[in-house]
């Protein structure tokens, strides 16, 4: 079980944190997406030469790296491949996830640092398209995890029940996550606004994570509950700031304060230069996508 300890020091970590925006490509239109809400063009890749100067910039990081490959939908990549099995040989890098919504698949290497997280949205129904996706999917050793993204709008809890169901018969060993879906991205209105879906879909949740608060152990959603409710007031914490994002053009954006760090394509040598820091953010802490999603980064007293 992988512990997150809320008030000790010590478990802050040195780690970088890095999305990497491969590609504005998607075959769903998640009226929630980050991505859409982000971009102002679409339907943009990063080409071979750029891919090259990002994996530059990661083997030069003088600090370990978990990264993940979001989009997009990343299996529509032509080059998806060979960025994967680039991200392996990477000693810094010690896991790499890979976002996909279960349609498209491509054979992941075999290497315990893969993580493969199908996130499951409501727009995707078709069942038989989702079930083909799992007989492919279950050919990889390595750890699964179920991410169901609870959208407010859509009722269909049935749905989701069957989505979960359905994947454990197929990949017995899965993980399951039962995210919320935040709306208004970057307002300060950010708030969970589907209590009664989120709790209804806890009980499936199994996925290894623990948060530690005093002599209290809870699970993500729970977490997002008492957030919620007002009962986890994250003002009183400060943070590491060590998550980063890669964006579709090479600008590298600090998550906290959402500014502009580096551009990638121009320094190679940007992850040499970063330096993590504790972040004083007593005013904005429950506002922001961090505060939200509180695994990232770790927080202490």
């Amino acid at each position: 079980m992988q512990k997150y300890d809320f008030t000790s020091i010590d478990n802050i970590g040195t780690d970088l944190i890095i999305d990497w925006d491969l590609l504005t490509i998607c075959n769903l239109k998640c009226p929630y997406c980050i991505a859409r809400n982000v971009y102002d063009k679409w339907n943009q890749m990063h080409t071979k030469r750029q891919i090259d100067k990002i994996l530059m910039a990661l083997k030069r990081s003088k600090y370990d790296i978990k990264i993940t490959l979001v989009g997009g939908e990343p299996f529509l990549h032509p080059f998806f491949d060979y960025v994967v099995n680039e991200l392996v040989k990477i000693p810094q890098i010690k896991t790499v996830w890979v976002y996909t919504n279960a349609v498209y698949y491509k054979q992941l290497p075999d290497n315990d640092k893969v993580v493969l997280c199908i996130s499951y949205h409501s727009s995707q129904r078709d069942l038989e398209v989702y079930k083909n996706f799992l007989n492919r999917a279950k050919e990889f050793k390595h750890k699964i995890i179920l991410s169901v993204m609870c959208y407010k709008l859509d009722r269909n809890l049935e749905l989701y029940k069957k989505v979960i169901g359905l994947t454990k018969e197929i990949i017995p060993n899965v993980s399951v996550d039962i995210e919320p879906t935040v709306l208004d991205i970057g307002k300060s209105t950010n708030r969970i606004e589907h209590k009664e879906l989120m709790l209804e879909l806890i009980p499936y949740q199994n996925s290894d994570d623990a948060f530690i608060l005093g002599n209290k152990t809870f699970n993500m959603p729970q977490i997002y509950m008492m957030l919620e409710n007002g009962e986890l007031d994250l003002s009183k914490y400060k943070c590491i700031n060590n998550r980063y994002r890669i964006s579709i053009n090479g600008i590298v954006t600090d998550y906290c304060s959402r500014t502009q760090a580096f551009n990638i394509f121009e320094d190679t040598d940007c992850f040499k230069k970063i330096k993590l820091h504790v972040t004083d953010c007593t005013k904005e802490c429950n506002k922001c996508i961090l505060g939200q999603n509180i695994g990232f980064p770790k927080v202490l007293k």
